[in-house]
């Protein structure tokens, strides 16, 4: 792997101080990522040169107190079709049930390592990651958000630009809460950057 970012982000929940670990860089070995686990139908080499984000949780509390969760949305755009879209980053297996999570639970690490599928000349992926929680754990359906991150890339003529990774402000999580909500109605997403 090639690192091309690697600090903490502070953060605080329910009055305890935290970190958010980022180690963000670019693949370049698909099999060292497991790529050869995912039973893709593509070569795995199609990922190489394609952006890797890892993020690892620093929190001092334990049992219930250190649950959180991880939601994902991502901005596509295709330049050759002209066709702009929005998603939510759901593993394949939760694409079909009422559940926003990229990852939830004790001290969950978030890791995505995108490629086009199908593959394209032209197009922008950018990420917006959220760091999040519920006020009871997993007994409600109520979603604050703690911190966010943006990173990405942008194809040009088969020519990958990785863009830098950046914190995001709580616009950010507010525009895309009203898209979750749109998508996940039986779901409360609170607006704004939370700490209790």
């Amino acid at each position: 792997m090639i690192i091309k970012s690697n600090f903490r982000e502070p953060f605080a929940l329910r009055g305890t101080a935290g970190e958010i670990e980022i180690i963000y860089g670019i693949n370049d070995d698909p099999e060292e990522f497991g790529f050869d686990l995912l039973d893709l139908p593509y070569e795995i080499e199609s990922a190489l040169g394609f952006p890797f984000l890892k993020a690892n949780l620093i929190y001092p509390q334990d049992y219930y107190r250190a649950f959180f969760g991880w939601i994902q949305t991502v901005r596509a755009q295709d330049y050759e079709a002209e066709e702009e879209s929005v998603s939510i980053d759901v593993m394949p297996m939760n694409k079909d049930i009422d559940y926003p999570f990229s990852f939830f639970g004790f001290l969950p690490t978030f890791f995505d390592a995108p490629e086009p599928n199908p593959a394209k000349k032209n197009e922008s992926w950018i990420a917006n990651t959220f760091l999040v929680f519920t006020p009871y754990v997993a007994r409600t359906r109520e979603i604050y958000a703690i911190k966010g991150f943006e990173w990405g890339y942008v194809l040009k003529n088969d020519e990958i630009e990785v863009q830098e990774i950046k914190p995001i402000s709580e616009n950010a999580w507010n525009t895309n809460s009203e898209y979750l909500s749109g998508m996940f109605p039986d779901w409360k997403f609170y607006r704004n950057f939370r700490d209790r």
